[in-house]
């Protein structure tokens, strides 16, 4: 579970050398984008094909791998930039879930956390109260909101394992087009 907060939540650092200058470097990759590529390479005889799309520029590079046809709101997205660096470029990033799918999902989450604790409130204060239909309909309402929480939960969990393939592709791809003479 600790994982599943940390990919959602957190980033995590790229760091890709290149012996080619940060226009050059921007250049190849522009170069390769959008073009289908099999993740993992060589590795199955039927590999999962991938596409690098994003937004390329010296001071700001924005890049997604995915899976031709699907979506997936919590895929992990490359912010960075390229800095010079003695020799060649340096790409400095992290990857991290879009804005919008975290902050849709703290809503979410926020919001169906707070529905059970005003059911399981009222629950109390029916029984208390002796309420048989008060203790039942609050009952149902931390119910619907566990569970509606729990089904969040675990689609965020299926998007984000799905998501990290796509991230250790995307990095594949990166160390692959920014070393010279692969």
């Amino acid at each position: 579970m600790r994982r599943y907060w940390r990919d959602l939540w957190g980033t995590r650092a790229v760091t890709v050398r290149s012996s080619l200058s940060p226009a050059a470097a921007v250049d190849r990759l522009a170069a390769a984008r959008g073009r289908a590529f099999a993740w993992p390479p060589g590795s199955s005889p039927t590999p999962r094909l991938r596409i690098v799309t994003g937004r390329l520029s010296v001071h700001r590079v924005w890049l997604r791998a995915h899976r031709p046809g699907s979506r997936n709101s919590w895929r992990p997205t490359l912010r960075g930039r390229f800095e010079p660096a003695p020799g060649g470029s340096v790409l400095v990033g992290a990857f991290t879930v879009h804005p919008v799918s975290q902050a849709f999902t703290a809503l979410w989450l926020i919001g169906l956390g707070s529905c059970a604790v005003i059911g399981l409130a009222a629950a109390v204060a029916g029984a208390v109260r002796r309420d048989p239909s008060v203790l039942l309909g609050a009952l149902g309402l931390a119910g619907a909101a566990l569970g509606m929480a729990a089904f969040g939960v675990t689609l965020t969990i299926v998007g984000n394992r799905f998501g990290i393939r796509d991230e250790r592709a995307l990095r594949w791809w990166l160390d692959r087009h920014l070393h010279v003479g692969v």
